[in-house]
């Protein structure tokens, strides 16, 4: 099943692969040059008296965005989950301690970063997990480039799973297999 699914999102890639590719080359102030359905890039060649003058304001504006979206440390509100005990003390430790997490960790950055990425290429999945060795959650994002979509849906907006890469050395992958 997992297989067929794969191969399905590689048939659906080389469309959602234009799609992205044009935004981040309209954001990067190329917006002569684009991607149709078929992947293929098309260009509009300049006419015999054209000027193009290409204002270019999506810097500044991301910019502009991510310092807003990241001025403030999130406020994080803990609530026990149901079935289980916890006194206020422990809802006060457990935020205490993500705050921390987020600040300690340098997860504002990194944020930026899943902003930009969101904006210029239309998305950026986000896992958080807990990492034993250290014993402390990790952030990770994912490129654009990193996944393989949904190839049900004809937009990102509909996907509701995602084929990631992820990077695992010859020890790790023969531990898996028994």
């Amino acid at each position: 099943m997992v297989k067929l699914k794969l191969a399905q999102a590689k048939q659906k890639r080389v469309q959602w692969e234009a799609w992205t590719a044009t935004v981040e080359n309209f954001f990067n102030g190329e917006h002569g040059r684009w991607f149709n359905s078929e992947g293929m890039m098309v260009e509009k060649p300049l006419q015999v008296g054209e000027i193009w003058r290409v204002l270019n304001l999506f810097p500044g504006a991301e910019d502009i965005r991510q310092n807003r979206l990241t001025k403030n440390d999130p406020q994080w509100h803990v609530k026990q989950s149901p079935g289980v005990v916890a006194s206020q003390e422990d809802i006060d430790v457990a935020n205490a301690y993500l705050q921390s997490v987020y600040r300690d960790n340098d997860w504002k950055d990194t944020m930026k970063k899943v902003i930009l990425f969101g904006d210029k290429r239309g998305s950026c999945p986000v896992v958080v997990n807990w990492d034993v060795k250290e014993n402390r959650p990790t952030l990770q994002y994912y490129d654009t480039w990193d996944f393989y979509p949904d190839p049900t849906s004809p937009h990102p907006s509909g996907w509701n799973w995602l084929i990631c890469s992820v990077a695992r050395s010859l020890e790790e992958i023969r531990a898996m297999e028994g």
